[in-house]
C-alpha cells in the first residue's frame, strides 16, 4: 500500500544480493508469479485491488507455486491480524518496520527451508526413480528367466521328439 516503503525494501534487498521483482498489486504480483519463477514472496497484507490475504489463497491454491515461502507483511500489528494472514497460508509473518534486519533474517530463514525442502524432494524423487528402475530390472530379469526355462523346456521336448523318431 506504500509505493515509498515497497521502493526502500527492493533496494535493502537488492543491497543483500537478492534479484528483486516488485509489483504494486495482488493482480500484479500472480501475472508477474505466472511469468517467472521466483524463490520467496513478500506480500502487503493491505494492498491496492485485491487484498493480500486474497492474493496469499490464490498463490496457494495453485500447485506451482504452493511450495513458495510467503512472508506477510502489514502495518497492522494486532494478534487477528496475524491469524489471518496465517490462516490465508501465509508462512511467515512479520509488521513493517524501517528497521529491515528482522526481515531480512526471515527471508534468510525462509529461503533456508525451501533449500532444504527442495533438496529433499529431489533426493525423494531419486529414490523413487532408483526403485522404479530396481523393479522394472527385476521383472525382466524374472521375464528372462522365465523365457530360458520355456527355451530349455521346447529344446528338451525337441530332442525326445527327434530321438523317438530316430528309435521309430
Amino acid at each position: 500500500d506504500s509505493i515509498t516503503y515497497l521502493q526502500e525494501l527492493g533496494s535493502q534487498l537488492r543491497l543483500e544480493g537478492y534479484e528483486v521483482v516488485l509489483a504494486r498489486s495482488g493482480e500484479e504480483a500472480l501475472e508477474l508469479l505466472a511469468a517467472q519463477p521466483v524463490d520467496c514472496i513478500l506480500l502487503d497484507l493491505i494492498m491496492p485491488g485485491l487484498s493480500g490475504q486474497d492474493t496469499c489463497r490464490r498463490i496457494k491454491e495453485r500447485a506451482e507455486w504452493r511450495d513458495i515461502p510467503l512472508v506477510m507483511l502489514t502495518a497492522r500489528d494486532d494478534r487477528q491480524a496475524m491469524i489471518e494472514g496465517i490462516n490465508a497460508g501465509a508462512d511467515d509473518y512479520l509488521a513493517k518496520s524501517a528497521d529491515f534486519d528482522m526481515l531480512k533474517a526471515r527471508l534468510r530463514a525462509q529461503l533456508r527451508r525451501k533449500h532444504f525442502e527442495d533438496e529433499n524432494r529431489l533426493i525423494r524423487e531419486k529414490l523413487v526413480r532408483r526403485e522404479t528402475e530396481a523393479t522394472a530390472r527385476n521383472q525382466a530379469e524374472a521375464e528372462q528367466e522365465r523365457l530360458n526355462q520355456l527355451l530349455r523346456d521346447q529344446q528338451f521336448y525337441t530332442r525326445s521328439l527327434i530321438e523317438s523318431n530316430i528309435d521309430a
